[in-house]
């Protein structure tokens, strides 16, 4: 096997998986954010988001499952392999009882372009903002 194809099958076998689970985060972060926009509950199939949502609530309250999103965050392990025993149940019981991902009662979506000068009815783009 020649360099050239070693070091592809080496990255393509170490990297590709960490690109899938950025990509795949960023995606539904992406629909979350698009579904909070439109005043939607975000709830794709599967339960892969739900983790990581779960994972995200934890993380804000414990340290044990901050060190271990960190680890995930910081690409030192990845959120399917394995964590210390019992963690994912930690998460879930936290996860349970966590105050909401955005606190509630901050200004209205509306209230947020009306405050900037955005007319209603017009979504705002670079063009329709004065600097």
């Amino acid at each position: 096997m020649t360099f050239a194809r070693a070091f592809h099958a080496a990255t393509d076998a170490v990297l590709t998986p960490v690109f899938e689970q950025t990509r795949g985060y960023d995606r539904h972060r992406l629909a979350e954010i698009e579904h909070d926009i439109a005043g939607m509950p975000y709830r794709p199939e599967g339960d892969g988001w739900a983790r990581s949502v779960a994972f995200d609530a934890a993380a804000r309250v414990d340290p044990v499952a901050v060190r271990a999103f960190r680890a995930v965050a910081e690409l030192v392990a990845d959120q399917g392999g394995s964590f210390p025993p019992g963690l994912e149940e930690r998460i879930a019981r936290i996860a349970a009882t966590a105050p909401p991902r955005y606190e509630p009662g901050g200004p209205s979506r509306a209230d947020v372009l009306a405050a900037v000068g955005v007319e209603p009815g017009v979504e705002p783009g670079l063009s329709s903002m004065s600097v």
